[in-house]
């Protein structure tokens, strides 16, 4: 079988890149990786519109080749997202007998709702719906497509955790309490709800610490807000990769993510295979599998004082957290490893191009 992926650079930074930098070597079948999107962080508005239509001529012209079986779009479910691989989807059917599958990256349900049920339905059939199938990080997402009566098989997946991020040594108690929020420094990560949490335990704990690592546009924002609000003990790493992310979550007592939405965020699949016990919300796939109070604690509030008490169970209670700690490392290391989610997307691979019943109906794989 031969696979063409369409994907960010996956050298750059993001949970795309990152998922298919970690399976490149480990593939079965014969993989390529076709990189669109931005090649620096300083395109700009007029290079990345002539980049974009470079990508679509070069894109043209390697699927005219028809040497692939499968071709795997990734999208994220926005509006700017959904129009450009469209265009990607048209030119590989024009061009080519590959089976097309739309792996959904995000998926903004409001977007979906505004736009989708509200003038735009006829175009996003007329592309998307003619697929051969499509993958989803929750069962939430596929009961958006399937309430628009999406023919198209959906299999429901997760994203990756590398075996590097799987710790099963005991995490040592110290003197410190440090609290981990490892993310893009966004509004809608949750990151002002976290240094609010935050605030109302320092304000009881004196050894509570905050670590916000990441960059973002909201960086320095919230470093003044932190200065502002005269809020002690939170440090601000930036961006961490390889082994200083390891550090960092090496670090940490715990994992704080009061994101507002996701697909399946990787961070939090790093930090239960580092051992840690998680506060996150109800957001995307984390609902089809997140076992409260046994993986740490979900919540639908977006309240800081929530948040706050949440932690404080945690903190309170140690036993609990190294619980928590072994029981979340073991749960990763057989759900989310490398090897596990490949078998996985290849089988999907292969169900998709060896169907004999395409529109069987819908194929759901955990």
């Amino acid at each position: 079988m031969k696979v063409l992926i369409v994907s960010p650079d996956i050298n750059k930074s993001g949970g795309v890149a990152n998922y298919y930098k970690i399976l490149a070597e480990r593939f079965t079948h014969q993989v390529e990786y076709f990189t669109i999107g931005s090649r620096t962080d300083k395109d700009g508005l007029v290079n990345d519109i002539k980049r974009l239509f470079s990508d679509y001529k070069n894109f043209k012209i390697k699927v005219a080749q028809n040497k692939y079986d499968v071709i795997v779009l990734n999208p994220t479910f926005d509006i700017k997202s959904v129009i450009r691989d469209g265009r990607f989807i048209t030119l590989a059917q024009k061009h080519s007998n590959a089976k097309i599958i739309v792996f959904w990256r995000g998926f903004f349900i409001h977007v979906f709702d505004k736009y989708i049920k509200g003038g735009i339905k006829k175009i996003f059939e007329n592309i998307y719906f003619k697929v051969d199938a499509h993958i989803v990080l929750g069962s939430v997402f596929k009961e958006k497509l399937l309430s628009i009566h999406c023919p198209t098989p959906i299999f429901c997946e997760t994203t990756i955790v590398s075996n590097d991020y799987i710790k099963k040594e005991k995490r040592p108690v110290g003197d410190r309490f440090n609290i981990l929020f490892l993310a893009r420094v966004e509004k809608d990560k949750g990151i002002y709800e976290a240094v609010e949490a935050f605030k109302i335990i320092k304000s009881k704990y004196s050894n509570a610490e905050f670590t916000v690592a990441g960059n973002g546009f909201e960086l320095d924002s919230v470093k003044q807000y932190v200065e502002d609000n005269k809020i002690p003990g939170v440090f601000f790493p930036g961006d961490v990769r390889g082994e200083r992310k390891k550090e960092v979550f090496n670090g940490a007592d715990i994992y704080l993510f009061p994101s507002y939405y996701e697909g399946m965020p990787n961070s939090v699949l790093e930090a239960m295979g580092m051992g840690l016990p998680i506060v996150t919300r109800n957001v995307g796939g984390l609902k089809d599998f997140f076992e409260n109070g046994q993986m740490g604690y979900i919540t639908d509030s977006y309240s800081p004082k929530e948040f706050a008490l949440l932690i404080e169970k945690l903190y309170t209670n140690i036993p609990l957290r190294e619980k928590i700690a072994a029981f979340n490392s073991r749960y990763a290391e057989n759900n989310f490893l490398a090897g596990n989610v490949l078998k996985r997307l290849e089988n999907i691979f292969e169900t998709v191009l060896y169907s004999k019943e395409e529109k069987a109906g819908q194929k759901e794989i955990h």
